[in-house]
């Protein structure tokens, strides 16, 4: 490369150095409107930019034009002879935009002309100039006065307008841009070359129309690399707000019969974080551990990893009401929390717990959801951080918005194993399991369950249980209703709390709404019927006790299924509730099971993705031979409605080598043989390729 071609790069990388300068400025000062490099001209303004290195354009109208030149042709500070040219540019700069100033960057000083600027500008008129300025600064400006061909006083005038930059190397630019970045975001040095490429791709796309960089756009292109505002605080200052954070929503039971269950997907997160995934998703069916595990791994990152990582525990359910990040703040999270992260994860692995997701999904609107996806999207795109979000399975698949998030790892929790864990436990608390039934032994393989059975066996009984929902009742039987402490007074109070929150739409509410005395609720949260998030406040222990009371409480109105549904406003939040009214009737109901269903789907106020919802939870009941009519209902009135059910049984593989097979074996597949429905027929291959 010839020297003039190597002088011209120098004078681009100054000026890129110049205008790297001032795009980090935009960054943190909210004064600035947009900025330019190599201006073709400013919008809505009908001038020619004379001055067009860089433009700096602020909210208030006024502008900022630049000049960058790396040094004078001889080294030396620059004369008024070799400044002419740029001299004339600004003065006719100057004088299109009477709010405008003039910025001279260099590497090599200007001389007489800065002398004479900053003179003139601690003087507050040519008149004082004339009578206080010494000889010298009097020649400086006639010689100004030549060199931009105007009368002195316009030229003290034009003096007052002009500014001077830094007068340092390129390596010194490059130092000092590094660290006026890294006050703002994490990983700066990651940052230059993607904000350097957002000045070159600026300069190269004037010519169609995008002629300037916002904060905005300057943010957005650092955070598709990762890459966010961070507030400048120090490791400790961090570690110490998150570890605040995240004792909210802690006091969680974590053991069953006084018994902490260590579950092997624990293994499986720490792992996946050692390997640096980013989103991890623990997932599966309600009461089998999500936040137990969750609270192990937070123990354990507190723990034995406390030099090495980082944790965030977010509790998602204490946040249900919030709408943006300052709600958030107000309820104890940090104030920026993803640039916390950011800043944190510079120096560790940060590993942010947001459990609960399911939670959100059901709250009166979806704004504290939409918040938390943002969140772990913000989160996920950060080099170094991993999340890790929990969330029932039967939400993930009704919900669109948690449907739609892409997860880089899914954990599924598998069932506690009978023979190895739940036998030794049985065996401990001296409970005979020589006679206890399949379907018992399923039920006990759910980590909520087992705890439940073990309190309900402690109060005296010995049930034979057929399902979740029988368990359930059977507990509030047993440890409210029969106990002399509490009784049927107790059980109206919770009658009261499950109307109370299903109606909010809500987790936790007042201890007043009870009705009931302190030693009461203080006995009911003995019983881990109820958990006391503070002193004036309660929440159900788990979300399938809240459903559960709720249906007994709505079924001793003698309401029915149908009855219930168009009693409430048909949004997501009753999902949970409709399942449980299904299942309870099973349990309790059976020869009102199938009335009552197709009472529920032939009701035309029933909205569509309830009646879904129905067809799709039969799938998970055991059929029986007598159930034949309600699903030959479905096969002749409501197609699309068996379709949905059997989509969801090849979901969840529920024909397989299991009681639904034998059961469609008998019943459907001669209909499907008889029938010339191509469709049908590929349903059947399929359920029965799974078999």
């Amino acid at each position: 490369m010839s020297l003039a071609g190597r002088q011209s790069n120098l004078g681009d990388e100054y000026q890129l150095c110049v205008a790297l300068h001032w795009t980090i400025k935009l960054l943190s000062d909210n004064d600035i409107d947009f900025i330019q490099v190599d201006s073709t001209g400013i919008p809505d303004r009908g001038y020619v930019i004379s001055i067009d290195d860089i433009v700096v354009v602020y909210k208030n109208g006024r502008t900022r034009y630049m000049q960058a030149k790396k040094n004078s042709p001889d080294h030396r500070a620059w004369s008024f002879s070799q400044l002419k040219e740029e001299l004339v540019k600004a003065r006719e700069q100057l004088t299109n935009d009477e709010n405008g100033e003039v910025e001279f960057y260099s590497r090599t000083p200007f001389g007489e002309f800065q002398r004479l600027v900053t003179t003139c500008q601690h003087i507050p008129s040519y008149d004082v100039f004339k009578q206080t300025a010494g000889k010298n600064q009097q020649g400086y400006l006639n010689k100004l006065a030549t060199a931009i061909g105007c009368s002195e006083g316009d030229s003290f005038g034009f003096a007052k307008r002009i500014l001077f930059g830094a007068h340092i190397t390129i390596e010194d630019w490059q130092n000092q841009n590094l660290r006026a970045l890294e006050s703002q975001v994490a990983r700066a040095a990651d940052a230059i070359p993607y904000l350097k490429e957002l000045l070159t791709d600026h300069e190269s796309s004037l010519k169609h129309g995008k002629a300037q960089i916002t904060r905005d756009g300057a943010i957005r292109k650092l955070s598709e690399h990762g890459i966010v505002q961070a507030p400048n605080k120090n490791i400790s200052e961090i570690l110490e707000a998150f570890s605040s954070a995240s004792q909210i929503g802690r006091d969680w039971i974590r053991t069953i019969g006084g018994e902490q269950i260590v579950r092997s997907e624990l293994g499986k997160l720490i792992a996946l974080i050692e390997e640096g995934t980013q989103r991890i998703l623990l997932t599966e069916g309600a009461g089998t551990g999500k936040t137990c595990i969750l609270l192990d791994l937070a123990d354990y990152i507190e723990g034995e990893r406390s030099e090495d990582w980082g944790l965030l525990f977010i509790k998602g359910d204490h946040f249900t009401t919030s709408q943006s990040e300052s709600n958030l703040a107000d309820r104890g999270l940090p104030e920026d929390l993803v640039g916390l992260c950011a800043r944190l994860s510079e120096n560790r692995r940060v590993v942010v717990i947001v459990d609960s997701l399911d939670v959100l999904s059901l709250n009166r609107d979806h704004d504290s959801l939409r918040l938390f996806i943002g969140l772990i999207s913000r989160l996920s795109a950060i080099n170094n951080v991993t999340t890790i979000s929990a969330c029932r399975s039967f939400d993930l698949d009704y919900d669109p918005s948690l449907r739609g998030i892409s997860w880089d790892h899914r954990v599924r929790i598998g069932l506690l194993d009978y023979e190895e864990t739940i036998i030794p436990l049985l065996d401990k608390w001296q409970i005979d399991h020589s006679s206890f039934s399949k379907s018992l032994i399923e039920v006990l393989r759910v980590p909520q369950n087992l705890r439940l059975f073990k309190q309900v066996v402690d109060s005296g009984a010995t049930p034979q249980i057929a399902s979740t929902y029988a368990l359930y009742d059977i507990f509030v039987q047993e440890v409210v209703v029969q106990k002399d402490s509490l009784g049927s007074s107790a059980l109206e109070g919770l009658y009261r709390m499950a109307n109370h929150l299903r109606s909010r739409r809500s987790q936790r509410c007042s201890k007043d709404i009870l009705r009931l005395g302190e030693s009461t609720v203080r006995e009911l949260v003995s019983q881990e019927v109820l958990y006391e998030e503070s002193s004036q406040s309660v929440g159900f222990s788990h979300q399938t006790l809240l459903d559960c009371l709720t249906v007994r409480a709505v079924i001793a109105e003698e309401q029915t299924l149908k009855d219930f549904i168009l009693s409430q406003h048909q949004l997501p939040f009753i999902r949970p509730f409709v399942r449980a009214f299904l299942f309870y009737l099973r349990a309790h109901q059976p020869d009102q099971f199938s009335r009552q269903v197709v009472q529920a789907i032939s009701e035309v106020e029933v909205r569509y993705h309830v009646k879904r919802l129905i067809c799709e939870s039969l799938c998970e009941i055991a059929p029986q031979e007598e159930d034949w009519p309600l699903f030959r209902r479905l096969y002749n009135s409501y197609p699309e409605l068996l379709k949905r059910t059997f989509l969801r049984l090849e979901t969840m593989g529920a024909a397989n080598g299991s009681a639904w097979f034998v059961f469609l074996s008998e019943n459907w597949l001669p209909l499907v043989i008889s029938s010339n429905d191509n469709e049908q027929r590929k349903v059947w291959l399929r359920l029965f390729l799974q078999s």
